[in-house]
């Protein structure tokens, strides 16, 4: 052989022994090939040989990994002001027996575009996500392929999301711009976000398949998008693609798009276009919004511009949803506009539609330009536009949209179909009702007394019960005292006022009193209940006769 093909063999072999490295625990190292390329390059990578370790990666070189492994993962680690590309082409990866090993982990404070081709499935061990970002830049989402990343399960019930952080794991900076993806979070963890205990922020969809599913718990679960368990939900922004959120089902429940269970907000969540339905988590006790808090947590700042948005409540085994947009369970819904697309309120258990969930308040909620908004209550909602859009208002509804409200309990396919008539419509101008604080003139003495007696009578005959009363256009404190005391009481309230009839649906648990105030007049209730016109009264009638005592 001659000393020049000698010197060319050994170069090839001594290149070869820099770009692979075998470690004596089976791992493969895959180290660069050169400080200097003047081109870019795909570098190969199986996981099916080893732990699939990158370190020091550049902007220029597309990284392809593949290959099938229950033992070995891969790790990613970027430097600032890098944007790698990585292709998951057949990429199968389940450890999820392995506790505290992630399938995937990125790390650093650099960017990653992550590119789908073929079919990927990313399984992690316990307390981990999925897909693990622990890297400060961005994580970029695209391509044709798919993905399917489930978070760990926890040990004691604390798990990682779907893609997003792990246990305790803050998940942002993720963007989702192509591919058909679904995340599942581990026991309490985001199915895009947090993990549980971490928040979930700066999450962006503009284009794919996306179905996102909070992990379940015996405690605090996460939302489907954004807050794991107890974490909250923000900067949260849909343009497009197919999107189906889900909180995850336990004792607090999460939103399907913002707050996790357990008291995280859901805030600062636009959806401008794409098709989206949002369910809250169910709850064998309180759940989540659809789309902002979930259980015990605020929703707000709230924006729905277009798009196809279907939003639901979380169904609770004991009737006390979050809303469909806003508040979780005993929280509140705040600063909510509406100004285009299609959007269907169906209601959940027990919350309002828009606005507060069960027992929560709301206010700032506008509904404008060219909006078409469909809202149902859930079953065991108050009955129409007041217990829908939002109970209890405290500042009131501003529309120049298009609001059709339909009898509780219609559903998607009632509405789209065309099944159940709607029971009433506003089009053109509502303006905002000014809140009037000043009594009302003081009526007789004895004006509330069959008022008073008829809820008195509900109360000692136990239970639910509607107290149907005629001709009261005012109510005294006292009324309202004792319904605010027995919130199992609802009143409804038909009279005459300004030459038209009104119907005005005022439940126990809604009521808020100001004890300064001794007489509560149309002025004051318009604001508080909205009130329903003549034509609707027939549509109720047989409701109404059902549940009143």
């Amino acid at each position: 052989m001659k000393k020049s093909t000698k010197r060319m063999l050994g170069k090839r072999i001594a290149s070869v022994i820099l770009s692979v490295v075998l470690t004596v625990t089976g791992a493969v190292m895959f180290l660069p090939q050169g400080t200097i390329r003047s081109e870019a390059s795909t570098l190969n990578y199986d996981v099916s040989a080893g732990n699939v370790v990158i370190d020091n990666m550049n902007s220029t070189d597309t990284y392809v990994i593949t290959g099938t492994s229950s033992l070995y993962n891969v790790t990613l680690t970027v430097s600032a002001g890098i944007t790698a590309h990585v292709k998951f082409d057949g990429l199968n990866v389940d450890v999820s027996i392995i506790a505290q090993k992630p399938a995937v982990l990125i790390s650093g404070a650099g960017n990653v575009e992550i590119i789908l081709a073929g079919t990927n499935t990313l399984a992690s061990g316990e307390e981990c996500a999925g897909l693990q970002k622990n890297s400060t830049g961005t994580l970029t989402i695209s391509g044709t392929g798919s993905l399917n990343a489930t978070g760990g399960v926890g040990n004691g019930g604390e798990g990682g999301a779907g893609i997003g952080g792990g246990r305790n794991g803050n998940g942002f900076n993720i963007t989702i711009s192509g591919g058909i993806v679904t995340a599942t979070g581990g026991n309490g963890g985001a199915g895009i976000g947090g993990g549980n205990g971490g928040n979930g922020s700066n999450i962006t969809i503009s284009d794919g398949n996306v179905t996102a599913i909070g992990g379940q718990s015996t405690n605090s679960t996460g939302a489907g998008i954004g807050g794991g368990g107890n974490g909250d939900g923000s900067n949260i922004t849909i343009s497009g693609g197919n999107v189906t959120a889900t909180g995850g089902y336990g004792h607090f429940s999460g939103a399907g798009i913002g707050g996790g269970g357990g008291g995280g907000y859901g805030s600062d969540i636009t959806i401008s276009g794409g098709t989206v339905t949002a369910t809250g988590g169910h709850s064998f006790q309180g759940s989540g919004a659809g789309i902002g808090g979930g259980r015990y947590g605020n929703g707000s700042n709230i924006i729905i511009s277009g798009g196809t948005v279907t939003a639901i409540g979380g169904l609770p085994d004991s009737n006390r949803s979050g809303a469909d947009i806003g508040g979780g369970e005993y929280a509140n819904g705040e600063n909510i506009s509406i100004s285009g697309g299609t959007v269907y309120s169906i209601g959940g258990d027990g919350g309002s539609g828009i606005g507060g969930g069960y027992s929560g308040a709301a206010s700032g909620i506008t509904v404008s330009g060219s909006a078409r908004l469909f809202v149902a209550d859930g079953p065991n909602s108050s009955s129409g536009i007041s217990g829908a859009i939002f109970s209890p208002v405290t500042t009131g509804l501003y529309s120049t949209g298009s609001i059709t409200y339909f009898p509780a309990g219609t559903t998607l396919s009632d509405i789209i179909g065309g099944t159940v008539q709607p029971i009433g419509t506003i089009t053109g101008s509502l303006p905002a009702p000014t809140v009037v604080h000043e009594s009302e003139p003081e009526p007789p003495v004895n004006y509330m007394q069959e008022v008073e007696d008829k809820i008195t009578e509900a109360i000692n005959l136990g239970g639910a019960r509607v107290v149907r009363i005629e001709g009261y256009p005012a109510l005294s404190y006292h009324v309202l005292e004792m319904l605010k005391e027995h919130p199992q009481i609802t009143l409804v309230s038909e009279f005459t006022y300004d030459g038209l009839d009104y119907r005005i649906t005022i439940p126990g648990s809604a009521v808020e009193l100001d004890p300064s105030i001794k007489w509560y007049g149309p002025k004051y209730l318009f604001p508080m209940f909205y009130m329903y016109g003549t034509d609707t009264l027939p549509a109720v009638q047989a409701y109404l006769d059902k549940y009143e005592s």
